[in-house]
């Protein structure tokens, strides 16, 4: 007749889970309770009084009931599920909302309005919760890359600006951590999450996972714990928010420089970096991208292309993000040379100056001209790479305005 409710309770408290069963007259009804999937021994009674709490209480419950008939056939059901979570908070608050499974439970927990606590500066707090018998929705964020299969989801609520941490200190398992912001776009549960950080691994040898952001006053934070390899158990997942008072805003995410896309040349077989100025309020994601295919392994502000081949060439892109939003602009259109034509690149730097390079055949002199009315060239430079790349020196915003230039063979 009525199901067990979940409780969200601190350490030390008496807490207990009930069912109401119901069944036809002359059978008899035989209840048992299950903790993580396994009996609890004498848990045979419609409540379950779990006594003053601790962490060994935590995880997900269900009871099985049990129908015997007056011909000896027996029926069994089982309730939902009901979980057992403890929280600490700082300045003695309420019960917070409760860690789930899935985003679409956590967001249906805030629009039901249920007890919360505010994350105002100064103010610390610790969920306790087991990801045991967890999974992963589809098209759930894959967190830090780090394959996972056991996650759980909590909502931070923030009502100050503020520097917050979060982390998985005392866990007793290898974890992986991840904190969104929803946009609202886009059409599935986890299209419009917009990631602020995320970490796998605080430190080297550690299993425990930290991130620390510059949190927006009156924004909704989702922290996302999953399970290395799928790993799971009890998790203490800790918050907390620095009592100092921001010095200024937290700056959305800018690519200043370069300040107009680059022409990179590269030969066969040769190597190129590609790089870019970045602002804006840590953490910071970088994301590379050549097309619209995303580069595997590229996190920082510049991208380094080892042995380049044909396949190389085309227009790379850095995508940007932060808590603060998001930029993606073009760095960079890489050509790659096979042959003894000279072709030209240039890139621009934040003072407006250019540098230029040459690529074309090995052990091959070339020169860069200049011009302002294509009929008189000025022969610049000259020089010879063993190589099969010219890196030429730079000219100052003075030296390079309004002339054109090429590359020629010697």
């Amino acid at each position: 007749m009525t199901q067990p409710e979940s409780v969200v309770t601190t350490a030390g408290a008496p807490t207990a889970l009930s069912v109401e069963p119901q069944a036809p007259p002359g059978t008899t009804v035989q209840v048992q309770w299950f903790q993580d999937g396994q009996p609890v021994a004498g848990a045979t009674q419609p409540t379950l009084a779990l006594g003053s709490v601790n962490e060994s209480a935590v995880g997900s419950y269900f009871a099985t009931v049990s129908v015997r008939y007056p011909d000896g056939t027996v029926r069994t059901t089982q309730t939902e599920l009901a979980e057992v979570q403890l929280y600490e908070h700082s300045n003695g608050s309420d019960a917070n909302l409760l860690a789930r499974d899935s985003l679409g439970e956590v967001l249906a927990d805030l629009q039901r309005g249920g007890p919360s606590a505010g994350l105002s500066r100064g103010v610390s707090g610790t969920q306790v919760f087991t990801t045991r018998g967890e999974t992963r929705d589809v098209g759930e964020p894959v967190l830090c890359g780090t394959a996972g299969g056991a996650s759980k989801w909590y909502p931070l609520i923030v009502d100050a600006a503020g520097t917050v941490t979060v982390d998985t200190v005392g866990t007793s398992f290898d974890t992986v951590l991840g904190v969104y912001v929803d946009s609202g776009l886009g059409q599935g549960l986890y299209d419009g999450l917009r990631e602020v950080a995320c970490n796998n691994d605080r430190a080297p040898g550690q299993a425990a996972s930290a991130v620390t952001f510059c949190a927006r006053a009156d924004t909704i934070y989702l922290v996302a714990v999953d399970g290395v390899n799928g790993a799971a158990g009890t998790v203490r997942l800790n918050y907390a928010m620095s009592d100092q008072t921001p010095s200024g805003p937290c700056e959305p995410p800018a690519i200043p420089c370069p300040p107009r896309m680059a022409e990179r040349v590269a030969p066969v077989g040769g190597e190129l970096t590609l790089s870019a100025t970045v602002t804006g309020t840590p953490p910071l994601k970088m994301t590379w991208y050549r097309g619209e295919t995303e580069i595997g392994g590229s996190t920082g502000a510049s991208l380094t292309l080892k042995s380049v081949s044909l396949a190389d060439a085309g227009t790379y892109r850095l995508k940007v993000s932060s808590a603060e939003g998001e930029i993606e602009r073009p760095v960079a259109r890489v050509r790659v040379v096979s042959g003894a034509q000279p072709v030209l690149g240039f890139e621009e730097g934040c003072d407006g100056s250019l540098r230029f390079t040459v690529a074309g055949a090995p052990n091959t002199p070339y020169a860069l001209e200049a011009t302002t009315d294509l009929l008189t060239w000025t022969r610049l430079f000259t020089g010879v790479s063993p190589a099969g790349i010219l890196e030429l020196p730079v000219l100052s915003p003075g030296e390079s305005a309004g002339r054109i230039y090429r590359a020629v063979r010697q």
